[in-house]
């Protein structure tokens, strides 16, 4: 889907589903970092968590989803604070200004705590304690409590320690009115300060809609083919397919190169108006043969994901489907290999489309030239000029 209101050319990323938790963990750990988050190494098991608790869904996260687990920072300027030490400088830690702080006006010991009343209950996602200007005085231990009333808290909603100028610390986006910091280690020389504290969160009642892929997921396709037969044209749905930002035509109809996908043109056994509309809302279900991936591993753990160009005795050769670069195995180093369940056709594609009827276009363009032929595609290309 768009970001930040654009759409980009290229389509989306293939799919990288078949690599295991850790492979997975490892790649979003280097790409984070190498933005300058500076949180800890994501583990493999956060990985599986996130598989098991998303295996419902097929299609990619949008932005507009994406902005639910990161929120913006709410606005301070209501906020109540309170605090067991020095309570004549709150203020400063929500002031926007770095070079003032809060603090505990003597050294680090457990029990010291920070508390903020917000407006309204809200989903809280993070917190951010920012003490850059006294950079050793990060928490050496926390404890976040969260409540609704400000009177009971139960078990705390996060805790960790701190290491460096900023700490930030995750919450699960529980619903809270109160928020409370507990300080629970010890320094012999350290004050602990809060320069600026920001809180990441969302309303509770906030509503992000379903992104077209999963609301078209849950139609029957013959409906769907009705519904092109009675609303859609072809023209706009030729456009879409040759649209950059969608990629229908990188893949089915390259000006060079290779096809990553079937000739949507050519006659195909078994294919009904209605297998179209499902082979776009589910890639996978159907793969073509000739269009498989393999995934083939070798000794060192190193891992290519490609379609089939030669085997022998000797050796295994897998095109790369983003660059079609050829990467040759010797099969003395090939530990494993397997068929991908997968097709190079990412799950979700048509969230780049705009609405309902760009998804009717789309799919009377690919009825006509499956019944019309080379002669239908050359045709509609020829009113795309």
């Amino acid at each position: 889907g768009p970001v930040d209101g654009k759409t980009y050319a290229g389509g989306l990323m293939l799919p990288m589903k078949e690599n295991d938790d850790r492979w997975i963990a490892d790649v979003v750990t280097y790409i984070r970092n190498d933005f300058g988050n500076t949180a800890g190494l994501v583990e493999a098991s956060d990985v599986k968590r996130i598989r098991v608790a998303s295996k419902e869904r097929t299609s990619p996260w949008t932005l507009a989803e994406l902005k639910r687990f990161d929120p913006p920072a709410l606005a301070r300027n209501q906020w109540k604070l309170t605090a067991n030490r020095n309570p004549g400088t709150l203020g400063n830690a929500v002031d926007g200004n770095l070079g003032t702080r809060w603090d505990t006006a003597g050294v680090q010991r457990p029990g010291m705590w920070f508390a903020v009343e917000l407006p309204e209950p809200m989903r809280i996602l993070t917190l951010n304690l920012d003490t850059r200007g006294s950079n050793d005085d990060y928490p050496r231990g926390y404890l976040v409590h969260v409540s609704s009333d400000g009177k009971n808290w139960g078990k705390p909603a996060a805790r960790g320690q701190g290491n460096n100028p900023i700490t930030p610390i995750e919450l699960s986006g529980e619903s809270a009115k109160h928020i409370r910091i507990t300080q629970t280690g010890s320094s012999n020389s350290k004050y602990w300060s809060i320069h600026e504290l920001t809180i990441k969160g969302a309303p509770l009642n906030e509503v992000i809609p379903d992104p077209l892929a999963q609301i078209l997921a849950k139609e029957k396709p013959q409906t769907l083919v009705q519904q092109a037969m009675q609303k859609g044209d072809a023209k706009r749905g030729a456009a879409l397919f040759y649209n950059q930002a969608l990629s229908c035509a990188k893949c089915h109809d390259p000006a060079k190169g290779k096809r990553l996908g079937p000739d949507l043109s050519a006659k195909r056994d078994g294919v009904t108006n209605a297998f179209l509309v499902e082979s776009i809302l589910s890639p996978s279900k159907d793969i073509r043969k000739g269009y498989e991936q393999f995934i083939a591993q070798d000794f060192d753990g190193n891992t290519v994901i490609g379609f089939r160009v030669s085997e022998d005795d000797k050796a295994l050769v897998l095109r790369e489907p983003a660059a079609g670069k050829e990467i040759k195995i010797a099969k003395s180093d090939l530990d494993w290999m397997r068929q991908s369940k997968l097709s190079v056709m990412p799950e979700g594609l048509i969230n780049q489309l705009s609405s309902r009827d760009d998804f009717l276009d789309l799919i009377r363009f690919l009825i006509d030239i499956n019944a019309g032929g080379v002669s239908r595609l050359n045709e509609l290309k020829r009113q795309l000029k």
